[in-house]
């Protein structure tokens, strides 16, 4: 179990819960992970989050599975702290132009989500017959793949082949900073500094990807 542990008599007249995220100064060490189809809660989606976070000034990552546009989240929320989370597609020509196309509209970092080779069996999502609704896209993927539907072949168009050596493949097409999603030991957190990474994010994929994993909070210790 985790607890607070308090230390007592401490001068607290003066609190600053501001840190920094990559030389960034968030008003607190909160952040927005990625996730997908936010229009399944607001009709605004990705767009309302990107201002929540901007009006928080702390950092919100846009997912690739965006209801919005990246074009569309940028321009909801100009000079906001925003990152990208990146799957690595079979199509490594589509992933190439968002990792481009991300930097180019102001984005400030590019987050790899190492932990979904192929998608796992949520078998929630199966019993429910779960479906985006039909007026809602992957607007970032229009065009390029037939996923508006999430269908059972979804998990085909992500590449299960990616190595550590394809950091190196992502540091050529783009300056910006890279960060590792989805690390949970630390024989992968090294590997991550090994391979020039500026960042890694302890996940477990909200506890989806793998059920005999552990708790994201437990590793951090280890990692």
């Amino acid at each position: 179990r985790i607890r607070f542990r308090p230390r007592m008599l401490r001068d607290v007249s003066v609190m600053d819960i501001r840190t920094k995220l990559l030389g960034t100064e968030i008003s607190f060490p909160v952040g927005i992970a990625p996730t997908g189809f936010h229009q399944l809660a607001w009709p605004d989606g990705e767009k309302s989050t990107a201002r929540a976070a901007t009006a928080m000034n702390t950092c919100y990552i846009a997912s690739t599975y965006s209801t919005c546009t990246l074009e569309e989240i940028a321009a909801a929320a100009p000079g906001g702290i925003r990152w990208f989370q990146l799957y690595i597609h079979r199509n490594r020509a589509v992933s190439q132009q968002l990792v481009q196309q991300a930097e180019a509209l102001g984005f400030q970092g590019l987050v790899l989500t190492a932990d979904l080779p192929y998608t796992g069996k949520r078998r929630d999502d199966i019993r429910n017959g779960f479906r985006l609704p039909p007026h809602m896209k992957l607007k970032n993927l229009e065009g390029a793949f037939e996923v508006c539907k999430m269908s059972p072949s979804f998990h085909s168009l992500l590449d299960p082949s990616v190595t550590w050596n394809d950091i190196y493949w992502l540091r050529s097409l783009t300056h910006l900073p890279i960060i590792v999603k989805g690390i949970l030991t630390k024989e992968d957190a090294e590997l991550a500094v090994s391979h020039g990474v500026q960042g890694i994010i302890v996940s477990n994929h909200g506890g989806r990807q793998l059920d005999g994993g552990p708790a994201t909070v437990s590793e951090k210790t280890d990692v």
